[in-house]
C-alpha cells in the first residue's frame, strides 16, 4: 500500500480518519509528557544518567510486555480488556493521588 491509497483512506473513511487522528494526537501528548518528565528530573537533579534512567524505565515494560500482550489481546474481549486497563490504571492514579 503506497502513500496515496493512505491519505485517501484517510480521506474516505470517517471512522479511521478519527482514530488516526485520536492516535496521533495521543502520540504526541505522550512524547511531550516523556520529554517534561526527563527535563523535571534533570533540573532537580543536574544528572543526565538519571534522567536516561527515566526514559529507560518507562520504555521498558512497553518493549518487554509488546509480544505478550498481543496474543492475549487476539484471545480475549479486546472491550472487556479496554475495561479491565482502565479501571487498573484508574485505581493506581487514585492510589497516587492518597499518597501526595
Amino acid at each position: 500500500m503506497n502513500f496515496k491509497n493512505y491519505v485517501s483512506l484517510i480521506k474516505s473513511n470517517k471512522f479511521f480518519r478519527n482514530f488516526w487522528i485520536g492516535q496521533f494526537i495521543s502520540y504526541f501528548g505522550d512524547m511531550f509528557y516523556d520529554i517534561t518528565v526527563t527535563w523535571v528530573v534533570y533540573t532537580n537533579t543536574g544528572s543526565a544518567v538519571q534522567s536516561s534512567l527515566v526514559l529507560i524505565v518507562s520504555f521498558l515494560p512497553e518493549t518487554l510486555l509488546a509480544p505478550f500482550v498481543g496474543s492475549v489481546v487476539d484471545a480475549y474481549d479486546r472491550r472487556r480488556i479496554m475495561i479491565f486497563a482502565d479501571l487498573f490504571r484508574g485505581s493506581i492514579v487514585a492510589g497516587l493521588l492518597r499518597v501526595c
